[in-house]
């Protein structure tokens, strides 16, 4: 790579790489420091392979992989690490304390008042750089992966689930505002039991069936089932589907601003929801694991409530969303109906007459 030179005529410093000129800075200090960086960065194999440098070849190799939303995720959390860790850290001189040091500390500035990661977000960034870092000793940058063996606590699973009146309550509080009664179709979408993520990016070229079901071909276990996802709805969802498809070529469920739902607005929402009407655990996931235990609770088989979720097994179902241990009263109906049938076939056969 070229050094950095001053340009009178722009009166500034810059770098040429090929036909274009890259601006550094204004002075000689900042522009040298950001060609520094480039180095680092540019620097994404063999023995002097930097941390930055594996990194950003990683988010270069997974941007056209993975959604938008996915993507600036990713690299809010890659990009905070590099800041974190130092741009010319090589490597092969990186460990598994550093990556645990840097999920458990302090995020917040010095004139704030602490603020860390909750187990699902430092679990979500450790799995990322694992990811990072084994993707790039399968690629050869690297001889070997420091995060590989590395353990992070599993979050505890989320138990709130929503009954029909909560339900309700949560439509009519969003009907009743005039900044957010769009929001009232997300909630009644969102008891499909599909994904958030697929309810805020549903449009019409996923309707299928004559509107009885959404069809993602690009879906979070696609890798593993190989298989597009589909989404049966139930009469009432079909109907505004259809409403809404004859409105809109894009996505389906809008903001009131006329534009598609994006993660957090949908987290702000619930949260408010959450203060304002007391209910404990509430999050946009809590309509899908309703809708798990709800099937389960009907009589629904495990098998079938996996495979309308789009899970491969029924390991997630059992271990994850049926909340079955919440309904008491189904579990004493069922003790009752074990302890019949078994009195049942204990029962020796009547004497047949002769």
């Amino acid at each position: 790579m070229r050094e950095p030179y001053f340009n009178s005529r722009r009166n500034g410093w810059y770098l040429r790489t090929g036909k274009t000129e890259v601006f550094l800075g204004k002075s000689e200090e900042i522009a040298w420091k950001e060609y520094r960086k480039l180095l680092a960065y540019s620097t994404s194999s063999g023995e002097e392979a930097t941390v930055s440098g594996v990194l950003l070849a990683y988010l270069d190799e997974l941007r056209p992989t993975v959604s938008t939303e996915r993507y600036v995720k990713v690299a809010r959390y890659v990009r905070q690490f590099i800041a974190w860790i130092g741009d010319f850290r090589e490597a092969s001189a990186l460990s598994r304390s550093d990556i645990l040091r840097w999920l458990n500390e302090n995020k917040a500035s010095a004139d704030k008042p602490p603020r860390y990661w909750s187990v699902a977000a430092k679990r979500d960034a450790g799995q990322l750089i694992r990811s990072a870092l084994r993707w790039a000793m399968n690629e050869g940058m690297i001889s070997k992966n420091p995060a590989a063996n590395m353990r992070l606590e599993q979050p505890a699973p989320r138990t709130t689930t929503i009954d029909y009146e909560t339900h309700k309550r949560l439509v009519l509080d969003a009907m009743s505002s005039n900044k957010s009664r769009s929001f009232a179709l997300y909630l009644i979408a969102s008891r499909c039991g599909a994904r958030p993520q697929q309810i805020r990016e549903v449009s019409k070229a996923n309707i299928f069936h004559n509107g009885q079901a959404w069809v993602f071909t690009k879906h979070k276990t696609k890798g593993k089932t190989g298989k597009p996802l589909v989404v049966p709805l139930s009469p009432c969802l079909q109907t505004l589907s259809r409403i809404l498809a004859e409105k809109r070529e894009g996505n389906l469920f809008l903001n009131d601003r006329g534009v598609p739902w994006r993660k957090d607005a949908i987290a702000l929402r619930l949260r408010r929801m959450r203060e304002k009407l007391g209910i404990k655990g509430l999050v946009a996931y809590s309509y899908r694991h309703t809708f798990a235990t709800d099937a389960l609770l009907s009589g629904t088989p495990i098998a079938t409530v996996a495979a309308m979720l789009g899970h491969t097994d029924t390991k997630m179902v059992s271990q994850v969303y049926g909340h079955l241990d919440q309904h008491t009263w189904h579990l004493i109906q069922a003790a009752t109906q074990t302890a019949v049938h078994r009195l049942q076939s204990n029962q020796s056969p009547p004497n047949r007459l002769r």
